[in-house]
């Protein structure tokens, strides 16, 4: 176990390796501005999503060695993606008004295996900020992407090349670069 500082709660190990792990692509260039865009909704949107799908195709790199040498850690990456991709399809169901907030609710303890009052507290944050759903959007859009990359480059690397074709392409969104995967 490892204490944080005075007043803060001990974490586990894993936690504590998981939570560096997460921060670490956006350690690597903090002040980096992430999108040109010309209005705030799209540079919000842009930037959140390219900030997201570099933290995912960062980790997904290293999940092969993490689920051989530290299996609590591979644990908690996939609840992780799991619970982002619970949060996407709870913000896309309250907001077109397919779902209702205790069915959301429902849906959290059931598929998640979450206290209510847990639940309760995502549904909350989910219907009032839609911004939950970007590590979800931003991992599809990278598994995409990675598709796109395999089909062209071949399946030996498909993430490396990625990574190349990211770096090449700036500040633009990934929604953007999405197109480029296709021909690249």
């Amino acid at each position: 176990r490892i204490a944080l500082s005075a007043g803060v709660r001990e974490m586990q190990d894993d936690a504590v390796r998981f939570a560096l792990l997460c921060a670490a692509p956006r350690l690597l260039d903090a002040d980096k501005s992430r999108c040109e865009a010309k209005d705030s909704t799209a540079a919000v949107f842009s930037s959140a999503t390219f900030d997201e799908g570099w933290r995912y195709l960062a980790v997904q790199e290293l999940v092969p060695d993490i689920k051989k040498n530290d299996p609590d850690l591979f644990v908690l990456i996939l609840n992780d993606w799991i619970r982002n991709y619970a949060r996407m399809i709870v913000v896309f169901s309250l907001h077109s008004g397919t779902m209702t907030s205790e069915s959301a609710i429902g849906y959290l303890v059931e598929s998640l295996h979450m206290s209510r009052d847990d639940a309760e507290h995502e549904v909350l944050v989910a219907s009032v900020s839609p911004a939950v759903a970007y590590p979800a959007i931003s991992m599809i859009l990278i598994e995409e992407m990675i598709k796109n990359v395999s089909y062209v480059f071949g399946y030996g690397k498909p993430q490396e090349e990625l990574m190349k074709l990211l770096r090449e392409s700036g500040d633009l969104p990934l929604s953007m670069i999405v197109p480029k995967t296709r021909s690249a």
